[in-house]
């Protein structure tokens, strides 16, 4: 299913607008997800670090952009940025603040802008030193009401992963256990089967009267 990342992406400049926001730099996110494609890694219990790392994300102006910074290994071996058109690599032995410097520079001057609000300390501190006139906002005022309202494709995936989640629960084996059951308010308890009855799993067993 092919997702409208440009309908998407025009919608994030008009919020950008009304806001005044020049600028926005989102890295590996869900943001990042919502409007390019390009997917988060899994989580880990390691800490994933390349040279320069910090310049991974996109650049997006008013106009100008998405542009995608992504360190040459994440750039050849990572799927989903490999497909990106418009990509700007850091070599292996790159500067990455000049590498941002440069893409910046495409943009013209950058009075107000947003990051991602999970972004390193790293990014953050960066850019701030290559932008320091330019007042800092954070990416969710422009995103966080975008994605609150679902499009339809988004309905439709959300349609069919409750429909596989109910074709998983429909194949649960539940395994008897004996457990001793609190009684969530004070009252008579009155039973709706005998005591030795089989029932299916979810069928109410009883009730507590006051």
């Amino acid at each position: 299913m092919a997702l409208p990342y440009a309908d998407r992406l025009a919608r994030t400049r008009q919020a950008m607008e009304r806001l005044d926001i020049d600028l926005l730099f989102l890295t590996p996110s869900a943001n990042l997800s919502y409007l390019t494609g390009i997917q988060r890694e899994r989580p880990n219990h390691g800490n994933v670090n390349y040279p320069g790392g910090w310049v991974m994300g996109a650049l997006i102006g008013r106009e100008k952009g998405p542009f995608i910074l992504a360190p040459r290994m994440i750039a050849d071996y990572h799927s989903s940025v490999s497909s990106v058109a418009d990509m700007r690599v850091l070599p292996d032995r790159g500067d990455p603040i000049s590498l941002m410097r440069s893409v910046l520079a495409e943009f013209g001057p950058v009075r107000r802008a947003a990051i991602e609000d999970r972004a390193w300390a790293q990014a953050v501190l960066a850019m701030r030193s290559l932008l320091p006139d330019a007042e800092w906002r954070l990416a969710s005022e422009i995103l966080a009401p975008l994605r609150m309202i679902k499009d339809e494709e988004e309905i439709a995936l959300m349609r069919h992963a409750s429909h596989i989640a109910d074709q998983v629960l429909a194949e649960v084996q539940v395994d008897k256990v004996s457990a001793d059951v609190l009684a969530p308010v004070a009252g008579t308890v009155r039973l709706l089967d005998d005591e030795e009855a089989e029932v299916p799993q979810g069928t109410p067993i009883a009730r507590i009267d006051d």
